[in-house]
């Protein structure tokens, strides 16, 4: 939600005594509600992670690549336009105490460079042949006894070009970029860690709903384990291949598979794996008769939980080949 320009400049930031000369562009609250004061590590660590050529918005990932391009061809993004060529880095302005903090995390893909990092402040900046620009994050109250993120970006065109450049983004900043960035932003911060005993649990309750779909039961335990916007990927040549979006076209392609099986698919994992986050893995052995005929395969399912439920599936046979032939025949 973007917010009054008051919620950056009433407060007490540091950045204020380095960018007396930059144009305060937008404030924004970030969907991060309830977090504790030592969470703020973990909302900027998720920004600096963060590569928008992975976005889950078709748009926002589309609009990155064209201004990737248009940077190269023209000549935006080269060294000589950036920190410490074009313009001085504002690390040059940094006051003693600012300059022995912990300047912050190094970004994954985007060209920012961090400049400090305090228990409540972050701020990175930018520059091309457009802009110099700078990112500030902010860990403030949320109003219900938490704390969440508040993000200003702050600007000092470059001359004509610079400041019709930023006009000409602003409608696509606000619209595509800035709220595909906040969906994915509290999706992330709404996913607890991962705990081994939590994903079997889960895993355990989603083989037991599908041995009841696929020996022919109604399929209301899975409508309850399954994301409305659900995506789940089957890879090979057979009958079921393909990737189905949606909880209808999921159900749709369990039922083909409990068809083709006539009732006899049946499931049992063997081992789960978990990491940070909300992603685990599972190999689980997959039992069918199908036209007469006994069979047998594992395969690794790649799982995204989010808020308690399959979001993502990605099925990996561990024989490819066999797979194909059991589900083409």
């Amino acid at each position: 939600m973007r917010l009054p320009n008051t919620a950056h400049t009433s407060r007490p930031w540091r950045i204020h005594e380095l960018t007396r000369d930059f144009r305060l562009e937008d404030v924004w609250s970030l969907p991060t509600p309830g977090g504790r004061p030592d969470d703020f590590p973990r909302l900027v660590e998720g920004i600096a992670s963060g590569n928008p050529s992975q976005s889950p918005s078709f748009a926002a990932r589309t609009l990155w690549a064209i201004r990737w391009k248009v940077g190269e061809l023209l000549g935006w993004d080269g060294p000589d336009a950036g920190l410490g060529s074009r313009v001085p880095t504002l690390g040059d302005r940094l006051p003693a105490d600012l300059r022995d903090a912990p300047s912050g995390p190094t970004f994954d893909a985007l060209p920012f460079t961090s400049l400090y990092l305090l228990d409540d402040e972050w701020a990175a900046e930018v520059a091309n042949r457009t802009v110099h620009g700078v990112m500030h994050i902010g860990w403030v109250p949320d109003g219900a006894g938490g704390y969440r993120g508040q993000m200003a970006v702050l600007v000092k065109p470059n001359g004509l070009l610079g400041s019709a450049y930023m006009a000409a983004i602003r409608p696509f900043r606000h619209l595509i970029v800035y709220p595909a960035m906040m969906r994915k932003m509290g999706r992330d911060w709404r996913v607890p860690a991962m705990n081994r005993d939590i994903a079997i649990d889960l895993l355990d309750r989603l083989h037991k709903a599908q041995n009841e779909f696929y020996a022919g039961g109604s399929g209301a335990a899975l409508r309850h384990l399954l994301a409305p916007d659900i995506t789940w990927t089957v890879p090979g040549d057979n009958r079921i291949a393909g990737t189905y979006h949606g909880l209808e076209e999921v159900l749709d392609y369990m039922r083909r598979r409990r068809d083709l099986a006539g009732g006899t698919f049946q499931m049992k994992r063997r081992d789960v794996l978990v990491g940070s986050g909300n992603r685990l893995a599972a190999v689980t052995d997959g039992f069918a008769s199908i036209r007469d005929v006994d069979h047998r395969w594992s395969t690794v399912g790649l799982y995204e939980v989010i808020d308690g439920r399959i979001a993502d599936c990605w099925l990996l046979p561990l024989d490819q080949r066999a797979f194909d032939a059991i589900w083409s025949a």
